[in-house]
């Protein structure tokens, strides 16, 4: 009896994920992307957000949808916290890409997942960005002074039984 790898490990389709390698291996200059996202102010510290197109692999795309975000302060921050804060969302965007990229190099290797999570934290000082204090550097993004990022896998290796 003859073994086939499977198409897709950890949704994660396989043969598709190999064959944009080999073709960027190819052609680096496809590996260029370009996101984009459009902010519009909605009241006090709330705004909306929304992405609709990239640039990559040679030509312009669209998402299926148009996707939308809000993002607001909490009320100690002058908010009314109808959205997680900006701060949050440059957080998620890390652990999601964490997590993604864990997800495709388990893929790749004949790993199978059970559950991955990221946890990622970030310090901020309001002093610098309220131009308070002249030893706090303003930065883009403001969060950048410090990233922890956390990761927890629980995973079974093709031959083992699920670690952690």
């Amino acid at each position: 009896m003859t073994m086939t790898e499977p198409t897709s490990r950890n949704g994660v389709d396989v043969a598709a994920l190999f064959g944009t390698i080999n073709v960027v291996k190819g052609q680096p200059e496809l590996a260029q992307f370009t996101f984009r996202a459009s902010n519009t102010w909605v009241d006090g510290t709330y705004s909306r957000t929304t992405f609709g197109t990239f640039s990559g692999a040679g030509g312009d795309h669209e998402h299926k949808a148009t996707y939308s975000a809000g993002a607001d302060h909490p009320a100690v921050l002058t908010g009314s916290d109808e959205a997680p804060t900006p701060v949050e969302h440059l957080l998620h965007a890390i652990a999601c890409c964490l997590t993604a990229g864990i997800a495709n190099v388990a893929a790749a290797r004949g790993i199978e997942l059970h559950r991955v999570t990221s946890t990622v934290e970030g310090d901020i000082d309001l002093q610098g960005i309220l131009g308070l204090s002249k030893e706090v550097r303003r930065r883009w993004p403001p969060s950048s002074p410090s990233r922890r990022p956390a990761r927890r896998c629980s995973t079974c290796s093709p031959t083992g039984p699920p670690s952690t």
